[in-house]
């Protein structure tokens, strides 16, 4: 006949067997006993073996249970369920002691599968990068709740607890948080706004560092993560308080939630891909003198909507925010700040590689009248009146509010920004080359003194109409004008630099036929007119060794004049004045090198770009 297991019904069943059931259990009558449920059979998961164990470890209420003189064991081989250790269903009794007593136990995993009521701290045990494995906590269909008890953060490090009012750094962490329900233990009615009361912050992120929140909901809670305490007071080159390090929330929904992120400063934070809907306020990093406030952050492909500031931060170095879809926003704390998103920065900070990016800004009809509101708002001390915020970049971002970024004239990079007619006209930004519709081209040449001198001159640039056509073809292919630059180097044959020439020369371009198609002609007409010479001055030194080795000046910068003359699919341009300069020891110059930017400008194109000048 197989052996079975001895049936018990509660743990309290289990914890009261007689001195026969013992017996039995010790001769191996029975393979061990199967215990139904906690408080009543039915009320945990599923029923579950324990065994007898000669394991030192003391009762833990859980899986290892001590009796009439044996123990016995249950080995939990994934995510503990909390109410094998006790934790009951429901919002009375809080369940946190259980949960501690899982982790105290040694299990790094726990499973959340029904209610529970989350009134007192959960202190993890160590865990650092370098040992012992992770914490998680896993969510099966259940939902944690917050009380106004725990409004530090539920999670916190076991090291703190212990220590309660320490400033070391008892922080533990690799702490994995998935597909978990979180809400306040209040009643789920009213509105965040009407003053309905929000409790509960879920991680206390002074002593959790290299946390991962992924897949979970949140509603009508006061922080997910906050970091605000003291830490290591002695230690010169530690942040003194708030500072949260290495966040990851990827892919969860925030409802109604009072501030998602509360810290002073942060390394290593990414937000990507979380849906926030009505929450006061969205992440916060409030250290404004931070040198950075924040280092490494990825903030990207995240939805806010009828919310707050979704940002608030201090100086950040290394920085992405990108992707996010704004709308609607229009809780008290926007209207204060005037800003999605708001940098505040202290005399002598800066940020240091920042993208702002394909971000879509949607206003509400308050927001794209009102004169003080802009989607991206730097607030902060300047050193001089001409300086630019450091290495910011405002790249591809649309918008329909009243201004994009404020103050505008200090942004250094910015273009392919999608903005309203009103915005550009009101625009004082940067306006990128490529926006503004101008287009470059480079060149060197080298312009052999024997075959370029002529009755007009020596020819210092040979310029080829089909690349002046391909710029026209950039703008559309209309009248165009622009500007070549041409800096002539006079070289000797063993290339001695002996004089240096800046030409400017400004030209107009026409195509023969713009707008027409039947019996247009495919040609270009241009002009092209001299508009100044400079020349490096004659007599600087050039050689230590010899007295008369001195720069020369082979132009003349008053007289000098332009001449255009076809040759082929090219244009040479001649100035005139040329004089062939020489100097001892070195010889003659017979040559120039020719480097030219043209620059063409669309002014007679369709694009409306730039700012009102008057």
């Amino acid at each position: 006949m197989a052996k079975e297991f001895l049936i018990k019904k509660t743990m309290a069943d289990m914890r009261n067997l007689c001195a026969c059931e013992i017996s039995e259990l010790q001769d191996g009558v029975y393979l061990g006993v199967q215990l139904l449920g906690y408080y009543q059979a039915g009320d945990t998961p599923a029923p579950i073996e324990y065994y007898l164990s000669t394991t030192p470890d003391a009762d833990n209420s859980g899986s290892i249970i001590a009796t009439g003189g044996i123990k016995l064991e249950h080995r939990f081989l994934e995510a503990v369920n909390p109410l094998y250790f006790g934790a009951k269903a429901g919002l009375d009794t809080d369940a946190t002691p259980f949960i501690q007593q899982i982790f105290n136990s040694g299990y790094r995993s726990v499973e959340i599968s029904c209610q529970l009521l989350a009134d007192s701290y959960l202190g993890l045990p160590d865990a650092t990068i370098q040992r012992y494995p992770s914490h998680r906590i896993i969510g099966k269909g259940g939902s944690v709740h917050l009380t106004n008890n725990v409004n530090d953060g539920w999670i916190t490090s076991q090291s703190s607890l212990l220590n309660p009012g320490s400033t070391d750094n008892l922080y533990t962490g690799k702490v994995f948080i998935d597909n978990l329900v979180v809400r306040n233990a209040g009643a789920d009615i009213g509105n965040v706004v009407d003053g309905t009361p929000l409790s509960g912050t879920f991680v206390d992120g002074d002593w959790i560092y290299n946390v991962f929140i992924t897949k979970c909901s949140f509603f009508r809670v006061k922080h997910v993560i906050k970091s605000y305490k003291e830490k290591r007071p002695l230690n010169t080159n530690a942040y003194q308080n708030g500072y949260l390090q290495s966040v990851t929330i990827i892919g969860n929904i925030f409802e109604q939630v009072e501030r998602i992120v509360d810290a002073y400063r942060c390394f290593n934070f990414t937000f990507k891909d979380n849906m926030c809907e009505g929450c006061l306020s969205g992440i916060w990093f409030k250290y404004i003198d931070g040198k950075p406030t924040v280092n490494v952050a990825r903030i990207v492909d995240n939805i806010f909507e009828g919310g707050g500031v979704f940002l608030y931060s201090g100086p950040i170095a290394g920085g992405k925010v990108s992707g996010n879809y704004f709308e609607g926003n229009d809780k008290p704390e926007i209207k204060t700040y005037k800003a999605h998103l708001y940098f505040k920065f202290g005399t002598g900070t800066n940020y240091m590689g920042l993208a702002i990016d394909n971000n879509n800004f949607q206003s509400n009809e308050e927001q794209k009248v009102d004169v003080e509101f802009s989607d991206i708002k730097f607030d902060g001390n300047f050193t001089t009146d001409a300086e630019y915020l450091g290495n910011v970049s405002i790249r591809n971002n649309n918008s329909n509010s009243y201004s994009l970024v404020e103050p505008q004239s200090r942004i250094k990079f910015y273009e392919g920004n999608s903005i309203t007619a009103d915005m550009y006209a009101r625009s004082r930004t940067v306006v990128s080359p490529t926006q503004s519709r101008v287009s470059f081209q480079r060149k060197r040449q080298e312009l052999l003194s024997s075959t370029s001198i002529s009755s007009d001159g020596h020819v210092i640039a040979r310029i080829n109409v089909a690349r002046i056509k391909s710029l026209m073809t950039r703008q559309e292919d209309r009248t165009s004008n622009g500007t070549i630059n041409i800096m002539l180097l006079a070289k000797t044959s063993g290339m001695i630099t002996i004089g240096a020439t800046l030409a400017i020369v400004d030209f107009l371009i026409m195509p023969a036929s713009e707008g027409m198609s039947s019996g247009a002609i495919d040609d270009v007409y241009y002009k092209f007119k001299l508009r100044s010479v400079l020349n490096i001055d004659a007599g600087k030194p050039i050689n230590s060794n010899f007295s008369g080795a001195t720069t020369k000046a082979h132009f003349n910068e008053d007289t000098a004049v332009l001449t255009a003359v076809p040759d082929g699919d090219f244009v040479k341009l001649i100035l005139s004045t040329f004089v062939a300069p020489s100097i001892d020891n070195f010889g003659k110059a017979d040559r120039l090198l020719s480097f030219q930017t043209i620059q063409i400008n669309a002014s007679n194109n369709s694009y409306n770009v730039g700012y009102t000048v008057l």
